[in-house]
């Protein structure tokens, strides 16, 4: 509507057919100035930018010459801006003519500014008066414009300062943001989030830590407590070793005790991490005696000699003993030699000494065999041995009845004692 007026004020002149008749204005009456024209679009567009219109040109002079058309304040400028300025001026009083030219319309009040955003615009400037016509009657002066109210200020719209990216910010309220702090735990609710002491501490068998914004990470982890290793034999028991791991919570650390756990009790022992079955031997050895036998002996030149002696071995306990028999007769000798040993086993088992008191008797008395307790299961003993007769010339022979050149006497020899030990413990 502002604009449509604008136009017609600038672009109307009456044209009264006599001086002193311009009372009544007909469609007739009417001219199209194309150089107002053109000036009123160029004050049209001064004012929507922001700045007051311009006054319009004074009234032409002649008879009953008219009033110039009022100007108007410039509105308020757009949004951003600064508010727009009053009017200028009202336009000059007519020229005298026969008549006096009519006076200076009011000029009309500038329009308030607009709220802006987001900087308020200035107040409109007040509009200047505008002069009274010349002529035969002045013109009356125009009125002074009002000026245009001054656009709003920013106003935050968050009081205080608010939570960005885990830190806290001013906010203006025109979109403008400043750093007021850099929060080390992040923030929430417009406010940083409280720091807390570092802590080391046992859950669920592990270390955990928690640092000084309460995020808690796994420091060690402590493993798995188990069965490790294989099953071994102890004390004539299954048994396997049992690792137990764990935090400590007296200390905030790993922990790790190994311990011996039975896994089976045996009744009879055991053997390769398992029980052994009950023996169910009533002797010690296998065969409990066992005996060899050289039928033929030989005296030192090499002369065979009839009569045979017999070795007898058997169980003494756990242990062994022997003895020596002729096959026939009783000895002739006070005394005869043996030497007996294990040449299937343990080499340190064995015997070789004199039997004393043989006169006379078929069989000598009984002599344990050295070291023969420490046999096991499936051991086994396989005896060589030699025989001197008599005692007294023992030193001539050796192993295998094998004579040297001084030696008396008789011998006979054998490699065939074998006895095996037992489940009897």
């Amino acid at each position: 509507m502002i604009r449509a007026n604008r136009l017609v004020a600038a672009v109307l002149t009456v044209v009264g057919p006599t001086a002193g008749c311009a009372d009544v204005l007909g469609y007739d009456d009417l001219v199209f100035d194309d150089e107002a024209y053109e000036q009123a679009q160029s004050d049209e567009h001064d004012a929507f930018a922001g700045s007051g219109g311009r006054a319009s040109a004074a009234g032409s002079g002649g008879a009953g010459g008219r009033a110039s058309a009022a100007s108007f304040g410039g509105s308020g400028g757009s949004t951003g801006g600064v508010g727009g300025t009053g009017g200028t001026s009202g336009g000059s009083g007519g020229d005298g003519g026969s008549t006096g030219g009519s006076a200076g319309a009011v000029v009309t009040a500038g329009t308030a500014g607009a709220t802006p955003t987001p900087t308020g615009g200035a107040a409109g400037v007040s509009g200047a008066p505008s002069e009274a016509g010349t002529g035969a009657s002045p013109g009356i002066a125009g009125e002074t414009g009002t000026a245009g109210a001054a656009g709003a200020l920013c106003v935050p719209s968050v009081p205080g300062p608010v939570c960005v990216n885990d830190d806290l910010y001013e906010d203006d309220g025109c979109s403008v943001r400043t750093l007021v702090t850099n929060c080390i735990c992040g923030c929430s609710r417009n406010a940083c989030n409280p720091e807390t002491t570092p802590a080391t501490y046992c859950l669920s068998d592990d270390v955990y830590s928690r640092d000084s914004c309460g995020e808690e990470t796994l420091s060690a982890d402590c493993g798995t407590s188990g069965y490790e290793g294989a099953a071994y034999c102890s004390a004539g028991h299954v048994y396997r070793d049992y690792v137990e791991r764990g935090c400590n919570d007296s200390t905030d650390a790993c922990y790790e005790e190994q311990t011996s756990e039975r896994q089976q009790t045996c009744d009879c022992g055991c053997d390769a991490a398992a029980c052994s079955p009950c023996c169910d031997a009533t002797d010690y050895w296998d065969p409990a005696v066992d005996t060899d036998t050289d039928s033929q002996g030989e005296e030192s030149d090499g002369t065979p000699v009839d009569t045979g002696i017999r070795i007898e071995v058997r169980q003494d306990g756990s242990g062994l003993e022997t003895r020596v028999c002729r096959t026939t007769g009783t000895f002739s000798s006070t005394s005869i030699y043996l030497s007996l040993r294990d040449a299937a086993t343990d080499g340190s088992v064995g015997v070789s000494g004199l039997f004393s008191e043989t006169q006379g008797v078929q069989c000598s008395g009984w002599m344990a065999l050295g070291n023969s307790t420490g046999y096991s299961e499936d051991d086994q003993f396989g005896g060589i041995w030699y025989v001197v007769s008599p005692g007294s010339s023992a030193s001539g022979w050796s192993e295998g009845c094998s004579a040297d050149t001084a030696a008396t006497g008789s011998c006979w020899s054998g490699i065939s004692v074998t006895l095996t030990r037992t489940c009897l413990p």
